[in-house]
This record gives C-alpha cells, structure tokens and sequence, in this order.
C-alpha cells in the first residue's frame, strides 16, 4: 500500500487498540502527505500534525504550528530513521519472504525483540564498564 493510502486506516487501527483521542502529535516524512490526511488527522482530533509536505506544498501550510513546532516534530522523525535503519540490518527486516501475513509479523516481532536486546546487552556493557573503571571504596 503507497505511504499516504496507509495513513488512515493506520491512524483508525491505532484508535481501535488505545482509544480516540490518545494520539497527541503525529510526524511523517514527505511520503505520507495528503490533503485529505491533513484533514482527517484534524478531524481526528490531532493537535500536532507533523505532515512534511512536499517542496510543491510547502507555500500552501494549512497547519495553526509554529515552523519551531513544525520543525520540532520533523528532527523527532528523523531520530526515529537511525532506529528503523539498525531495525532493518540487523533484524533483517528487509522485504518481506514470508509466505503468510501471520509469519511476515512473527519476523517482525523477531527482528524488534533482537534489537532490543541487542540494546540491553549494550547497556549492560557499558554499565560493567563504567563500574570498573570507577570502582566503589567501602570503608570497614
């Protein structure tokens, strides 16, 4: 499904398992803006809306944020691309050989539990690292 299609029925199944109203702000790349995404995250009830428009867009803002609010959310999506990034390499969240949807999504929760466990094992390495480089005196 192209990104700005997805949108919607995301946004709805996100309502179905927390609630209307729970989602607060939202930001995307250039490839989930729509017009009618705009309209139907507002109607949604959305109060900061992180649509990047395309350059043909951008004169046309229909959005009441600040550009610092704007930009605020654009750099909080773009930290999250890094993230997607090591997802993909090192869970091999490529496309997708999975001959169903139930083992796509089995893989995917596999590729999530191995980075996050990759990162507690970082944690953890650096944790035992920084002890004993400042190792605790007690005093007898």
């Amino acid at each position: 499904m192209p990104d700005a299609k997805s949108l919607k029925p995301l946004l709805l199944e996100y309502q179905a398992l927390f609630g209307e109203g729970t989602l607060q702000s939202l930001a995307t790349d250039r490839g989930y803006y729509a017009h009618e995404n705009e309209m139907f995250l507002q109607a949604a009830g959305v109060k900061e809306i992180g649509l990047q428009r395309p350059e043909r867009y951008l004169k046309c803002s229909r959005t009441s944020l600040s550009l610092e609010a704007q930009e605020r959310l654009y750099n909080r999506r773009s930290g999250i691309e890094a993230l997607i990034s090591h997802v993909k390499q090192g869970g091999q969240m490529r496309k997708s050989r999975m001959k169903t949807d139930k083992t796509t999504l089995s893989a995917g929760y596999a590729a999530i539990l191995g980075f996050n466990l990759r990162q507690y094992l970082h944690r953890l390495q650096e944790k035992a690292e920084n002890k004993a480089k400042n190792p605790i005196t007690c005093f007898t």
